[in-house]
């Protein structure tokens, strides 16, 4: 055999070689672009998207320039001859943070979807792009989308709950309480539309903005208290005018027609003091509503009282909706 030969040969081998594994690979390759697009397209936020679930990310519930408009909703793929109830999932994070594809709020959007609800999980303005009382406004605008599109979604509008912890707690029992006379339903569309729900579960609630929210709440206002008259030193009290803390506080709006509520709290709780809890089940229980459940924890689990205390508080969530939503179907 020639030098040339050899050549040929050393070459003609290395092109098959190169052609058996390039080939594959770009196989593989193409394979894995298509599971990682199915992938993608099986989740939302990070999170799976369970089997039987559908997805509508993103929806505005009324046109504007912030993404802070924008809600995500979750059903069942599965047609159903009735109306399906419905739940709405409001974040937390101090009315300052916080975002509708958070885990704590998108994920049990999805996991109630695919036990037959309706779930959107909503955004809402945060205080430092409109102070208060827009965030009130904007959950209630994102209620009576809701009802506005419930043909679409197949909604049964007189069967809709909300679950918020903390911030989301507070604009939840807002949903509850707040009727549509106290002049906090804003300028969004959808006003021939009720913005009011039908159960409500709120864990670590601000109940009133009239009462301290917490002891380091509590001490500014003892110390406020000692100084004199005319003492210039500024005080520490809440940037809202008293007329206003007193509209935003579902505490305000406690009758006896109030819906079937759940409170979650926990006595060790240092963001939101328990007392606030305590005020809310105390006031609906005095006003006469018919349907209040208190789960007062003194675990030590503070202010992440929902999701530490999962064990007992998610299956009371989903006993509750189930009871209070599910219950007296058409």
């Amino acid at each position: 055999m020639t030098a040339m030969t050899r050549t040929r040969n050393f070459y003609s081998t290395a092109l098959f070689l190169t052609a058996v594994i390039f080939i594959p690979l770009c196989a593989s390759q193409e394979e894995a672009k298509q599971t990682a697009s199915s992938d993608e397209a099986n989740t939302i936020g990070g999170l799976a998207i369970p089997d039987g679930v559908k997805v509508v990310p993103d929806i505005f519930y009324r046109e504007g320039d912030t993404d802070r408009w924008q809600l995500d909703l979750a059903m069942p793929k599965a047609e159903s001859a009735k109306p399906r109830p419905a739940i709405v999932f409001v974040h937390g994070g101090g009315w300052r943070n916080g975002d509708k594809r958070r885990a704590n709020f998108l994920g049990p959007a999805l996991e109630f979807a695919s036990k037959g609800y309706v779930c959107v999980s909503t955004n809402y303005r945060l205080v430092q792009h409109a102070p208060f009382p827009a965030c009130v406004e904007d959950v209630k605008c994102a209620v009576r989308w809701l009802r506005a599109h419930a043909k679409e979604y197949n909604i049964d509008p007189e069967r809709i709950g909300a679950y918020g912890n903390s911030a989301g707690a507070h604009l939840v029992a807002m949903l509850g309480l707040c009727p549509p006379e106290a002049g906090l339903e804003g300028d969004g569309p959808w006003q021939a539309y009720s913005s009011m729900v039908q159960a409500v579960v709120c864990s670590a609630t601000p109940a009133s903005f009239m009462m301290p929210m917490n002891d380091r709440a509590q001490q500014s206002r003892q110390n406020d208290s000692r100084k004199a008259a005319g003492d210039d030193t500024p005080r520490r009290r809440s940037r809202m005018p008293e007329e206003l803390r007193k509209k935003v506080s579902p505490l305000t709006y406690v009758t006896a027609e109030a819906p079937a509520f759940l409170i979650i709290h926990d006595t060790a709780d240092k963001t939101v003091s328990i007392r606030q809890g305590d005020a809310l089940n105390k006031a609906l229980k005095y006003a006469g509503a018919k349907d209040i459940t208190y789960m007062r924890f003194e675990e030590g689990y503070g202010h992440g009282v929902f999701r530490k205390g999962i064990a007992k508080t998610g299956p009371a969530m989903e006993a509750f909706f189930e009871r209070t939503l599910k219950g007296h179907q058409k």
